[in-house]
């Protein structure tokens, strides 16, 4: 899905003020993010004894970044109701504003986002993947199962974006994941995308542990636009959890806590 907005849109964000980073430990910092394809030989002996050369692509991991178990299967998932997976939005009406909330079955995961944010409906959901509403669910799972990403969850106000993307990879690699953000970001806005792009990683205390965040930045309407992505990878299933703004919202990563 690109994130677009008209240009007088993007011209009255120009009077936005624009917060300073909430996190500012780095640990690398690059323009573009390149992904480098590897493989990994291993050796095996047939029923003669002669050598048998096989192939598997490497799977590159990081001290932060989960590797893919396929423990859970497919009937696993699609036994459960849809939301196990795809998680929920809770909408609690605040003080002009709503408290949202996503909550993940499967990941054990609470997660606040910023109040101004406002949750899609299944029926904004639906429109995208050209569904009726009845169908999205399972419709949803459906096309996780066979491969292709869904968009599970979406809230907006203009830019400020809350997204979650799930992926089906038994292979999880993070420079993968890396590369697709960055592409995501570099399209951001239609026609009218970032410009003055740079990446940095960064780490954050996510669910009890130390997790990377990819942090991308540029000028959009001429002020600082910031995504934070988030890639957890679990049982073969990659979530990807985008937080991105005209402000850096990099701490709703660390204040996230578990269901129980």
């Amino acid at each position: 899905m690109k994130k677009k907005i008209m240009a007088a849109i993007i011209a009255a964000t120009t009077a936005l003020s624009v917060m300073g980073c909430a996190d500012e430990t780095e640990i690398t910092t690059t323009d573009d993010t390149q992904i480098e394809a590897t493989t990994n030989e291993t050796s095996t002996q047939d029923e003669t004894g002669t050598e048998v050369s096989s192939e598997s692509d490497d799977s590159i991991s990081s001290e932060d970044s989960s590797v893919a178990d396929t423990s859970t299967s497919a009937s696993d998932i699609t036994g459960k109701d849809p939301s196990y997976l795809l998680g929920k939005s809770i909408e609690t009406p605040g003080d002009g504003y709503e408290d949202n909330v996503y909550e993940n079955e499967f990941l054990n995961l609470k997660m606040e986002t910023p109040a101004y944010i406002y949750i899609s409906e299944d029926s904004f959901r639906a429109k995208e993947y050209n569904v009726s509403v009845d169908e999205w669910p399972t419709f949803a799972i459906e096309t996780i199962e066979s491969g292709k990403p869904v968009i599970a969850q979406f809230a907006g106000t203009d830019m400020e974006v809350f997204q979650v993307t799930i992926y089906k990879d038994d292979a999880f690699s993070a420079e993968k994941y890396d590369q697709i953000a960055i592409d995501e970001f570099k399209n951001t806005n239609g026609d009218l995308p970032p410009t003055d792009i740079t990446s940095e990683t960064r780490t954050v205390n996510f669910l009890g542990e130390k997790h990377d965040v990819l942090t991308a930045r540029g000028i959009l309407g001429e002020e600082n636009y910031i995504a934070n992505y988030l890639t957890y990878s679990k049982d073969g299933y990659v979530f990807q959890i985008e937080l991105s703004g005209f402000s850096d919202y990099i701490e709703y990563f660390e204040n996230a806590t578990t269901l129980n």
